[in-house]
Parts: structure tokens; C-alpha cells; sequence
């Protein structure tokens, strides 16, 4: 547990020798914000209530799920598609460490960095500028944090197994596309889930991606009870398991693929 920790504070290390790009990156969300916000608040105005949106909800969606974008998501599988390109993915491979964890640890460095130094600057000077809905009760609060944590978790494992499947692919630019365009459609990152038809809905309910922005975004916004806020938690984690074995099962046929090559 320690090595990952470490792994973790080296990353975030590693990050904070590119702060000389901070300004830029906040400078870079605080564009897509605005336009985010001036798009949805013409959408709210239009009625009381749009998708099971009222304005401040809108609004409110449209600059937190930016901020969640900058620290929730990571980038594991274009990591995984450098390193094996570069044929330097066999070392990472040898090292005594469960590799999922080992990458993902790096995400969460690099998480951190977002955090503190991109997230947290862009809420603040957002918040004095345009009007938030915050929780309204501290419970809550603690319900979309540990959210958070699982949509993180469940885009560190997504992000593995893809990555992992260079293995077998040798290139994997057309699935990690396909990838972007399916998590900024299915994720609740452009457009609302409750603004598609019904039957998308259905669809999208049977797979991961809502259970990330999308759902800690109905917690924050208090669109959901706290009971309702639990069982998206628990849904949350299954997704996580679920995802996590079918990681081990990449991962093994993954080693066992590089053996037969070596050998």
C-alpha cells in the first residue's frame, strides 16, 4: 500500500515541475466553462423546468462537470500505448507491483495535481462570478466525494483495459478515438443523460459511463435522496468490481501474450 502512496506523491511531484502551464490549462477550462455556461443558461431560460432541470441546476451542471473533467479522468491507456510503442512497458511488467495499482497511482499523482492546482483556482474564481448550487447538507457532501472517488476508479480501469489491449492490437489511436467520443456522449460531459430519449436512457443505465460524472453530478445537485444517493454508490462499486476482474483477465492474457512473443 506504502509503494503505491509513494508512486502517487511522485507523480504529483512530477506534475508540479509543468507548473510554469498552469495558467494556461486554467485559462483553457475557464473558456470551455463560460461557453458551457452561456449554452445551457439560453437552454434553461427557455422554461421552469428542461429534462428534469431547472436554471440553476443547469447551470450548475455545466461548470461542475468541467471541474470534475479536469481530475476525475485520466489518460492510463495512452500511457499504456506509449510504453508498449517504446518497448519500455516489459520493465513495468517485471517490477513487483500489481499493475493496474502501479498505473493507477500515477493517475491519482497526476489527479492531485489537477485538484489542487487547476480545479480548485477555477472554482473559486468561478464562484464569484457565476451563481452556483451548492449541497445543502454536509451529508451530502460527503456522498458526492466518495462518488467522485468511484467515477475515478471506474475511468482508471476502463482507461487500463483499453490501454491494455495494445497487446493485442499493436495500436489502439482508433479505439482510444472511439473512446473519447463514446465518454463525452455516454458520460453526461456534453449533454445531460435526462436529455436523451427514453430508450437511450435504458441503454445507458446498463453500462459504466453514467455511473461516473453523470451520477456524482445528480448526488451534488440534490436530483436524487439520500437513499437513492447510496444506491448509486453501491452501483457505483459493483462497476468497480466488475471491471476490475475483467482487468486481471486482460492482464494475464496480456503477460502470457509477451511470453509468447519473447520466447
Amino acid at each position: 500500500m506504502f509503494k503505491y502512496l509513494a508512486i502517487a506523491r511522485t507523480s504529483l511531484s512530477e506534475g508540479l515541475n509543468f507548473r510554469a502551464r498552469i495558467p494556461i490549462i486554467t485559462a483553457e477550462y475557464l473558456i470551455m466553462i463560460s461557453v458551457n455556461y452561456f449554452i445551457w443558461k439560453t437552454v434553461g431560460s427557455s422554461s421552469d423546468q428542461v429534462a428534469g432541470f431547472d436554471l440553476s441546476q443547469l447551470v450548475t451542471y455545466a461548470v461542475i462537470v468541467w471541474i470534475m473533467r479536469s481530475f476525475v479522468m485520466n489518460s492510463i491507456d495512452s500511457r499504456l500505448n506509449t510504453l508498449y510503442r517504446g518497448g519500455t512497458i516489459v520493465y513495468d511488467m517485471v517490477k513487483p507491483v500489481n499493475l493496474f495499482a502501479y498505473y493507477s497511482s500515477i493517475a491519482v499523482g497526476k489527479s492531485a495535481f489537477m485538484f489542487f492546482f487547476n480545479a480548485i483556482p477555477v472554482l473559486i474564481i468561478v464562484y464569484f462570478v457565476i451563481p452556483l448550487r451548492f449541497p445543502t447538507n454536509i451529508s451530502t457532501l460527503l456522498l458526492f466525494c466518495v462518488s467522485i472517488c468511484l467515477s475515478f476508479t471506474i475511468f482508471a480501469i476502463m482507461n487500463y483495459i483499453i490501454g491494455m489491449m495494445v497487446f493485442f492490437l499493436e495500436s489502439i489511436q482508433g479505439l482510444t478515438m472511439f473512446k473519447a467520443v463514446v465518454i463525452d456522449l455516454a458520460t453526461g460531459l456534453l449533454i445531460p443523460l435526462s436529455f436523451y430519449p427514453k430508450g437511450v436512457q435504458v441503454v445507458l443505465n446498463l453500462l459504466p459511463f453514467r455511473y461516473t460524472l453523470y451520477s456524482s453530478l445528480e448526488i451534488f445537485l440534490e436530483k436524487i435522496n439520500q437513499f437513492q444517493s447510496i444506491r448509486i454508490i453501491f452501483l457505483q462499486l459493483g462497476w468497480v468490481l466488475l471491471l476490475y476482474g475483467i482487468s486481471t483477465i486482460v492482464t494475464s492474457k496480456a503477460r502470457k501474450n509477451v511470453s509468447i512473443q519473447g520466447g
